[in-house]
């Protein structure tokens, strides 16, 4: 019993709001508004991020977790690699993506910037994402990439979904870690 508490809450912990749901994906509705989170991501980053210190932002929001710092920097390390993804699908017929290490790409050099150089890096790259998806036509967000880890086919709206969900679920890592202590 005191295992599967112990997995509950740090499943609460790992997936705060829920883990994604990508059934709904092709849904005009779902996707207008997932791609409406991918447009404010970094203007919600960008305001938790300003007010922080330097000890605020080098909080954890569980034991081993990564620290707020690091995860305004994998947000702009794995959007850049579901951009890059999102046009893989849209001008070649369904490429093999390349996964990436995340754990190391958060343990890189560039990870000890501040985080608002990956929150300004996220301005730029959301305004491109979103306005490209914005003129996507219904038979575009059914094209496909191939993730060799996953061992799956994403449509691009598929990835529109679990690129929203992703910002929104660091989102509320961070404000985790800020409410921690």
């Amino acid at each position: 019993m005191s295992s599967n508490i112990h997995n509950d809450s740090l499943d609460a912990l790992r997936y705060p709001i829920g883990r994604v749901d990508l059934t709904k994906a092709l849904d005009k509705s779902a996707l207008v508004q997932n791609i409406q989170h991918i447009a404010e991501l970094p203007m919600r980053l960008t305001a938790i991020m300003l007010p922080l210190s330097a000890q605020q932002i080098e909080k954890q929001y569980r034991a081993d977790s990564w620290t707020i710092r690091q995860l305004a920097h994998h947000l702009a390390d794995s959007h850049m690699n579901g951009y890059i993804r999102m046009k893989l699908a849209f001008t070649e017929d369904t490429p093999v993506i390349k996964p990436y290490a995340e754990n190391l790409w958060a343990k890189t050099p560039d990870n000890m910037l501040s985080p608002l150089v990956s929150a300004e890096l996220l301005v730029a790259l959301h305004a491109r994402w979103s306005f490209w998806l914005g003129t996507l036509s219904d038979q575009d967000f059914s094209r496909r990439y191939f993730h060799p880890e996953a061992k799956r086919l994403y449509t691009i709206a598929e990835s529109v979904t679990l690129y929203a969900w992703h910002g929104l679920h660091h989102l509320e890592h961070i404000q985790l870690a800020l409410r921690s202590a």
